[in-house]
């Protein structure tokens, strides 16, 4: 009952805030541009049906084949988020600098159509493979030069195509990596929706092992389809677990921290830590780049973490560098480091504009 109360007040914060940008967005194109009453009515019908295809595309789409309408809210969406921030700028300039509102409402439009063309054409390349040294207090001279892949945030479902996550798997297998970290957001579907994944993630190979946890999506997506799913793909779940690699190296994992909300699969940082030998280096996955700093002081020398995005268009690309301490890249606390991943694929919109798709590289060295 309480899980359903919160889905409920949660759907209708979102529902608030997402229509609010439209109606904010439309009030302005219909004043500034002086649009008749016909046109208005048009506009205000396309506003609704965009707006309402996402969300109504997320929820049947998990039930039914409603792929084609999902994917169009999805678009609908980025174009919203785009549309305003440009025209909140816009808003903002205009308290500044004296301008006709139909010449900036019009340059406006202009900048919001450059802004989402760029950025669908930037998520659409493959991932960069990004490269990052990192140094590890008392690393054995044995793993100098491992390497660790990272991948995150791949969202599988059903609607992205095998041949994307091929050209994925491809390329981190050419790496030779030692281990495979998958830090969250695998799936966004249940097992038989993205069971036509399973043979591509089978071809993952890593000397040590390819390690996984769960993020957010994992549980809206069903714990149980997780598990399913990274058994098959012979991926070794470490929530809440310490493991040893050549004896030397130890990698724990945390769920999500959604799993409080949920009431199960809940990250229990100060149990695993206290499993951990304080005399071998210890590196973390969690899906979220927070608690950083509770786990350096519990003996973490390495956090390995997504989620963010590094919010792949305006204004989330803004929005998360102001909840998130690490919103990307890699950042220091005392002799310990973290890496926020921007993310293997993309969730919502097919849209980056301010970052780019990565898989991460990491190479090890003691300190």
């Amino acid at each position: 009952m309480g899980r359903i109360i919160f889905f409920i007040i949660f759907l209708l914060t979102v529902s608030s805030i997402y229509f609010g940008m439209h109606y904010y967005i439309y009030k302005r194109i219909v004043a500034n541009l002086l649009l008749s009453e016909q046109l208005a009515r048009y506009l205000q019908l396309l506003f609704f049906i965009g707006g309402l295809s996402f969300i109504s595309g997320e929820i049947l789409s998990r039930r039914f084949s409603f792929s084609w309408l999902l994917m169009g809210g999805v678009f609908w969406m980025g174009i919203m988020a785009i549309s305003f921030a440009v025209f909140l700028v816009r808003d903002i300039l205009a308290l500044m600098i004296p301008f006709s509102p139909r010449i900036s409402t019009i340059t406006a439009l202009v900048v919001v159509s450059v802004m989402v063309a760029y950025s669908l054409f930037n998520a659409h390349q493959p991932p960069h493979l990004k490269k990052v040294e990192v140094k590890i207090k008392n690393l054995p001279a044995s793993f100098q030069g491992t390497v660790i892949i990272q991948l995150s945030d791949l969202h599988l479902n059903g609607i992205k195509s095998e041949q994307w996550l091929q050209g994925i798997v491809e390329r981190v297998n050419k790496c030779q990596p030692d281990i495979i970290v998958v830090t969250g957001d695998l799936i966004d579907r249940d097992l038989e929706k993205i069971k036509l994944y399973i043979p591509i993630l089978q071809q993952l190979k890593a000397k040590s092992g390819i390690f996984s946890i769960p993020g957010n999506h994992e549980y809206y997506a069903g714990i149980e389809n997780y598990l399913s799913c990274i058994r098959a793909c012979g991926m070794v779940d470490v929530s809440n677990k310490v493991m040893l690699i050549k004896e030397k190296l130890q990698l724990a994992g945390l769920p999500d921290v959604t799993g409080k909300q949920y009431g199960y699969f809940q990250p229990a940082l100060n149990k695993t830590l206290a499993a951990c030998d304080p005399e071998k280096p210890l590196i973390l996955i969690t899906h979220a780049p927070l608690q950083f700093q509770e786990a350096v002081e519990g003996g973490v020398d390495f956090q390995i973490s997504g989620h963010t995005h590094a919010g792949q268009i305006p204004p989330m690309d803004l929005i998360v560098r102001l909840i998130y301490k690490y919103p990307y890249g890699l950042s220091f606390y005392n002799s310990a480091s973290i890496y926020t991943t921007c993310g293997t694929g993309t969730w919502g919109p097919p849209m980056r504009f301010s970052s780019r798709s990565e898989i991460v590289h990491f190479t090890l060295s003691p300190s």
